[in-house]
């Protein structure tokens, strides 16, 4: 089948760079039509080819003149192509050549006589194909002029490729910016309703507890002052989270981070939850060891909380919240595992769900936003981590997250001034302090 080419040497680099563009079996586009109608009318070819040269395979993105959709790259001339990244490949008659006249793409369909192909160049210089012209007539070889012109074409299919790509990626972020939009209305609908409940139910039974005598109806004085606590720490939690969503959404890309020592954040968390805790009698077993990690420590901080809180809310009396953090390489993992009431197989795909759920009421009849896991998982999000869920019906749940520490920034840190000759040598971190905000699902 003559000679087939080798694999570049940068084969791996210009596979990364040609999937990067996400043009691979899309549907077929007028704009690249247009090119190959013009070039093989120009050129007076009877076939004109836009080429994407993959692993195993070439695609044609437009084949003018020619009804197959891909050939296998073993016999593939514009394989031969890219091989020379600044050259436009020529081949007068393809039988005539000793490196393709046994190629069963000159032997049989579509019996190519006439070849010339100009490699496409992407912006970081990787050939991903060829614009190539083909005759089933030998012909002679192509002047410099036709050669330019030939690049000329390959240059342009190149540039409505990277118009392609950036209008695809345009309708994502315009996508994602909707659905985030809907998200956010959907979120506001949802906390107003619960505050207007909250507040409603405290003013109610504030209004109920002054008509009340404390010393005739003692059990009834102390329900209610249950309730509208109860009501005030719900709105209290709605108004936190509200808070640390909002400064989040007005952060302009990501969020300043520092290197601290996570038991001090666990402790911060654990304390804005504590009084909480004692009042259900519940235990929070902090079992987490001193680490250096790079963080937001505010976002960090209201994760923490909210998993925390989490925790508390589908616990019964006499229960427990465990904490748990453990090192491993350049990375510290934190867990939050309960004693609670666990989630059956709906709700644990519920909370794993990245869109607003509605929360199920705890084992103390608190109830949810749907906005504490929501807050989890966007923080974590620009932590460059995920938030893992393990839950068994009556067994608990367990939810944990990884986060880079501070050895590993300062690793990282000290490779980047050793790239750009700067020493990295007396570099030190100190904790700074944050603010303290309280937050729960």
């Amino acid at each position: 089948m003559g000679n087939a080419a080798k694999l570049p040497d940068n084969e791996n680099q210009r596979m990364a760079t040609l999937r990067d563009l996400q043009i691979l079996d899309t549907p077929g586009e007028e704009s690249f039509d247009v090119l190959t109608r013009f070039a093989a009318d120009i050129f007076r070819t009877e076939i004109a080819l836009v080429s994407l040269v993959d692993e195993k395979r070439q695609w044609f993105l437009s084949h003018h003149g020619l009804d197959a959709r891909e050939t296998p790259r073993e016999a593939s001339l514009c394989n031969h192509a890219i091989q020379a990244p600044s050259e436009v490949m020529v081949v007068p008659d393809a039988l005539q050549d000793k490196n393709f006249r046994d190629n069963k793409l000159v032997t049989g369909e579509p019996k190519i006589r006439f070849y010339a192909g100009a490699p496409i160049i992407a912006s970081d210089g990787m050939p991903i194909g060829a614009f190539c012209i083909i005759d089933r007539q030998p012909r002679p070889p192509l002047d410099d002029r036709q050669k330019d012109l030939l690049r000329h074409f390959a240059q342009m299919a190149m540039r409505e490729i990277e118009l392609r790509k950036s209008r695809e990626e345009a309708l994502q972020r315009n996508r994602i910016l909707e659905t985030k939009q809907e998200q956010q209305q959907r979120l506001l609908s949802m906390i107003g309703h619960d505050l207007r409940g909250s507040f409603n139910a405290i003013l109610g039974f504030c209004k109920i507890l002054s008509r009340l005598d404390p010393e005739k109806e003692p059990k009834k004085v102390l329900e209610y002052v249950d309730i509208v606590g109860k009501a005030g720490d719900r709105a209290h939690q709605l108004m936190d989270n509200l808070i640390s969503w909002t400064a989040a959404s007005f952060q302009d890309g990501t969020p300043e981070f520092q290197t601290v020592d996570i038991k001090g954040i666990i402790a911060n968390a654990v304390g804005a939850v504590r009084h909480g805790a004692e009042l259900k009698g519940v235990a929070i077993v902090d079992e987490s060891q001193a680490a250096r990690v790079h963080v937001n420590p505010e976002q960090i901080e209201t994760v923490i909380r909210n998993l925390v809180s989490n925790g508390l809310k589908y616990t019964p009396p006499g229960g427990s919240v465990f904490i748990h953090t453990s090192n491993r390489a350049e990375e510290i993992t934190v867990t939050i595992r309960d004693t609670g009431i666990g989630m059956d197989a709906t709700t644990l795909g519920r909370a794993r769900s990245p869109d607003i759920g509605a929360s199920s009421p705890g084992t103390g009849g608190e109830k949810g936003s749907g906005l504490g896991l929501l807050l989890c998982r966007d923080f974590l999000k620009s932590h460059g981590t995920n938030l893992m869920i393990d839950s068994q019906p009556d067994e608990g749940s367990t939810f944990s997250f990884t986060l880079r520490t501070g050895v590993a920034e300062a690793s990282r840190k000290s490779r980047n001034m050793a790239t750009s000759g700067i020493s990295a040598g007396g570099m030190g971190y100190s904790d700074s302090r944050f603010g303290r905000t309280q937050a729960s699902r």
